[in-house]
């Protein structure tokens, strides 16, 4: 993740799959998810440790230009 806890596109892909290859412990190990995805098992844990807000925070990053943001006001009022 990045410093200011967002997470990118490719992070978002990654944490979904090492959740979808755990499956709450019913799955993979985190040893096996780590070989797997070539990453390192603390980072697999801090992933798995992560809920569905904070995995969706880079959708709500402030610091994300958006198209409509120009046309903002005038869309809400």
């Amino acid at each position: 993740m990045k410093g200011n806890g967002s997470a990118s596109v490719k992070e978002w892909v990654v944490i979904h799959k090492i959740k979808g290859l755990y499956d709450r412990g019913k799955g993979l190990s985190i040893r096996a998810i780590s070989r797997e995805l070539s990453i390192s098992r603390n980072t697999v844990r801090k992933y798995l440790q992560l809920e569905e807000k904070q995995i969706s925070a880079y959708k709500d990053d402030g610091s994300r230009h958006k198209h409509l943001d120009a046309h903002r006001d005038f869309l809400i009022h």
